[in-house]
């Protein structure tokens, strides 16, 4: 069974609690929509552009609409919780929803196309076009052996 799937709430009520979790967080310039069949919530934070998006369903079904939208409001809820709670950072919980560039690319758009290349960090690294990408890559790889090696 879907997240959510018999959920009652209407998508404007969930849009309105995504924007007052947002402005309570502390976000700003919080903007909720629809795009390129995308449900989204884009907002800055710590300096970063940030957006989340679910994928909306192609028969405009309204109870599927209001699951797909009470999804990215438990996304989002729970990111923040995780980090209120000291278990997580933001920078680690958006990491992949972190917009990179005017075309409003996301970090996680432009390193799933080489993850799904890749067979495991190195391969990564090598296929990765950017210079810093490839080195950061490769420390995270460092570390990680490291790390086996004393266990």
């Amino acid at each position: 069974m879907a997240y959510a799937a018999r959920t009652r709430v209407a998508v404007p009520k969930t849009q309105g609690e995504i924007i007052s979790l947002l402005a309570k967080v502390g976000a700003k310039d919080h903007s909720i929509g629809v795009e390129q069949g995308t449900a989204f919530a884009a907002f800055r934070f710590k300096n970063l552009l940030v957006k989340v998006t679910v994928p909306l369903p192609k028969d405009n079904n309204d109870q599927k609409l209001r699951t797909r939208w009470r999804l990215l409001f438990s996304i989002l809820k729970f990111r923040f919780e995780s980090i209120a709670e000291g278990g997580r950072v933001f920078e680690m919980e958006f990491l992949a929803d972190v917009v990179t560039d005017a075309g409003g690319a996301t970090v996680g758009q432009i390193m799933l196309p080489h993850l799904q290349k890749a067979n495991g960090p190195l391969a990564l690294a090598e296929a990765a076009p950017d210079r810093e990408v490839r080195a950061a890559i490769a420390a995270v790889d460092a570390f990680t052996k490291s790390k086996t090696d004393d266990s």
